[in-house]
C-alpha cells in the first residue's frame, strides 16, 4: 500500500512539472531596455544629469561627469531606458531635468538597443550642420572652446562658396574657402599659429622706426613669422625681402613669397603676417604672365584677396598659386610722432579720419546718400562747429560734446532700414550708407539698428557685450555700445524696436565721450532716457 501511495504522488509531481515546462514555454520573454552611453558636447564643462523621456514620461536618468555619461564596456553604466510598447517613438535627453538637449539626428527608441550618442548643449545644430557640411574637424571639443559655433555663415562670392566662423575671444573671423572636398581642420593647431602671429605683430608695434636698419629688421621679423592658418592643397616657400628705399618721411620694403599648390586638385591657403605698425602700400599677385593687384575683402576675386585684422595683422587667402609681393611702409619717427600709426590700407594720411576715402560702403544697395541737410528741424541737419571752429556740415547741431561731434563727423554711420534712416539715423548725420549686406567693417563706423534691421549687427552682433534682439533690452529700450572689430571702433545704437533704436540715438548725442560700459535708455514722453540694466 505505501509503495503504491509513492508511485501516485511521483506520477503527480511529474504531471506538475510537465504542465508548467508546458506553459513556460508559451510565455512571451521580458522586452530587455534600450541602454545609451555618450557625450554632451559643449562649450563648457558640465556637470549633473540626464534625465530622457518619451512624451511626457520620465524614463530614467545618469549621473553626467565632465560632460560624459555611461561608458562603452559591460562593467560601464549606461542610461537604461524600459519603455515596452514605445518602439520607434523618439527619445528626449534633458540636462539636469529641464534643459534639452539637441542631437543631431532624431534618436528613437528600440528594444535592446545599446547605443553611443553625442548629445548638443547651447549649439545651434543648423550652424553645426552648416560647418560639418564643409569641413571636418580633428578635435571637435577643443574646436568648441576656440570657435562661436553660433556665429557661422556660409554665402558666395561670384561662383566661390565661403565659410566665415566667428573665434571666440578674438574680434575676427577665419574666411576658408570652398574649392572641393570637405577640410580636414585641427583648431588647436590654427588657433596656436594665430596666436604666433599675433604675440610677434605686438612686439612689432613697440618698435620705434627711425631708419632704414630699423625697417630692414623689422621687415626680416615679419617675413621670418609669415604663418599658414589653414590650407588645402597649398604650401608657402621662397620667402624673400626687398632692401629698405627711403621716399621723403617714409620707408618701403617688399616682401614676396610664392603659394605652390602641391597636387593636381584645386585648393587654398591663408597666412597671417605681423606687419604690427607697418602699413600697407598695395599687394601685387603675379602669375607667370601678367601682375595685379590683389584686393581687399574678397571682392568676386578669382585669384585671392586680404583683409586687414585687429592687432597689425594682414591676413592674405590665394585660391590660385601665384607669386605674392607685399609692399610695406612705415613714416620715420621724429619728435613730435614716436610711432608710425596703426596699420592700414593704402598710403593716404591716416590720421584725417575722412570716411569718404573707405571702401567699406562700396557694396551697399544704395551707397552713401544725404538724407537732406535740414533747413527746418535743427536736430538733423545745420551742421555744428566744432570747439576748435571747424565746421561740420553733415551732423547734428544738438549734440553736446566736442569730441562726440568730431566722433560722428569722421565716422561712417551705416543703417539697415528706411525706418531707421527716416526715424533716428538722418537726426545724427546727414550722410549715411544704407546697406542690406553684411559688410565687413574696415574703418571706424556707427551701426543704427538691430540685427533685424542691419545685416551687419547681425553679423557681428556676438562680439558686442550685450546682445540685443527683439525682447531684449525691451519695448521702447535700446542699447549704446563700443566694440573693436578689425582694428576699428565700432559704436552700436540700436534696440529692440524702432524707438528703443531712436532713444540710443538720441541718448548718445548728449553724451561728453564714447562709454566704456554698454548704457541702457528708454525712449518716453518723446524723450530719450537713461535706465538700469534691464
Amino acid at each position: 500500500m505505501k509503495n503504491t501511495v509513492k508511485i501516485y504522488m511521483l506520477i503527480f509531481t511529474l504531471s506538475f512539472l510537465l504542465v508548467n515546462c508546458t506553459l513556460a514555454s508559451d510565455a512571451t520573454p521580458p522586452q530587455l531596455p534600450a541602454q545609451y552611453y555618450g557625450k554632451v558636447i559643449s562649450p563648457n564643462p558640465l556637470n549633473g544629469y540626464i534625465e530622457v523621456k518619451i512624451g511626457d514620461k520620465n524614463y530614467g536618468s545618469i549621473p553626467l561627469v565632465n560632460n560624459t555619461f555611461g561608458g562603452p564596456t559591460y562593467s560601464d553604466g549606461k542610461l537604461l531606458v524600459y519603455a515596452p510598447g514605445q518602439d520607434g517613438t523618439e527619445v528626449k535627453f534633458y540636462l539636469n531635468g529641464g534643459i534639452l538637449l539637441n542631437t543631431s539626428d532624431n534618436i528613437c527608441y528600440n528594444t535592446g538597443d545599446i547605443r553611443y550618442i553625442k548629445l548638443y548643449y547651447n549649439i545651434d545644430i543648423e550652424k553645426l550642420e552648416i560647418l560639418n557640411k564643409f569641413i571636418v574637424p580633428n578635435d571637435e571639443e577643443n574646436m568648441l572652446k576656440i570657435i562661436d559655433i553660433n556665429n557661422i555663415s556660409n554665402y558666395s562670392i561670384g561662383n566661390l562658396e565661403i565659410l566665415e566662423i566667428s573665434l571666440k575671444d578674438m574680434n575676427n573671423t577665419l574666411i576658408i574657402p570652398v574649392v572641393n572636398e570637405s577640410l580636414q581642420v585641427n583648431f588647436t593647431e590654427i588657433i596656436e599659429n594665430i596666436n604666433k602671429a599675433l604675440e610677434v605683430a605686438k612686439g612689432i608695434q613697440k618698435k620705434i622706426i627711425k631708419d632704414e636698419s630699423d625697417i630692414k629688421e623689422v621687415v626680416k621679423n615679419i617675413a621670418n613669422n609669415i604663418t599658414p592658418v589653414s590650407s588645402l592643397n597649398f604650401k608657402i616657400e621662397n620667402i624673400t625681402e626687398k632692401p629698405p628705399k627711403k621716399v621723403g618721411n617714409k620707408v618701403i620694403s617688399t616682401i614676396s613669397f610664392k603659394a605652390v599648390n602641391t597636387s593636381s586638385q584645386k585648393g587654398f591657403i591663408t597666412v597671417w603676417i605681423p606687419i604690427g605698425n607697418m602699413t600697407v602700400e598695395n599687394i601685387t599677385i603675379y602669375n607667370g604672365t601678367n601682375t595685379t593687384t590683389l584686393k581687399e575683402n574678397y571682392e568676386d576675386s578669382k585669384i585671392g584677396w586680404y583683409r586687414l585684422l585687429t592687432d597689425g595683422v594682414l591676413e592674405i587667402t590665394v585660391i590660385k598659386d601665384p607669386e605674392i609681393n607685399v609692399t610695406l611702409f612705415a613714416n620715420l619717427s621724429n619728435s613730435s610722432n614716436e610711432s608710425s600709426g596703426p596699420s592700414g590700407s593704402g598710403g593716404s594720411d591716416t590720421s584725417s579720419g575722412d570716411s569718404s576715402s573707405s571702401e567699406s560702403g562700396d557694396e551697399s544697395s544704395s551707397g552713401r546718400e544725404s538724407s537732406g541737410s535740414g533747413g527746418g528741424d535743427t536736430s538733423s541737419g545745420g551742421g555744428s562747429s566744432s570747439g576748435s571752429g571747424e565746421f561740420y556740415s553733415d551732423i547734428a547741431s544738438d549734440i553736446k560734446s566736442e569730441k562726440i561731434k568730431e566722433i560722428v563727423h569722421k565716422a561712417k554711420v551705416i543703417v539697415g532700414s528706411e525706418i531707421d534712416k527716416d526715424l533716428s539715423a538722418k537726426d545724427l548725420k546727414t550722410t549715411l550708407d544704407l546697406t542690406n549686406k553684411p559688410l565687413e567693417i574696415k574703418e571706424d563706423c556707427i551701426l543704427i539698428g538691430g540685427p533685424v534691421a542691419n545685416p551687419i549687427v547681425n553679423k557681428y552682433l556676438q562680439v558686442f557685450p550685450v546682445k540685443v534682439s527683439n525682447e531684449y533690452p525691451g519695448k521702447n529700450k535700446g542699447v549704446i555700445q563700443t566694440q573693436k572689430i578689425n582694428g576699428h571702433m565700432v559704436i552700436l545704437l540700436a534696440g529692440s524696436d524702432r524707438w528703443g533704436t531712436k532713444a540710443a540715438v538720441e541718448y548718445f548725442k548728449t553724451l561728453e565721450d564714447i562709454p566704456e560700459e554698454p548704457i541702457f535708455v528708454e525712449w518716453k514722453d518723446e524723450k530719450a532716457f537713461k535706465i538700469n540694466k534691464p
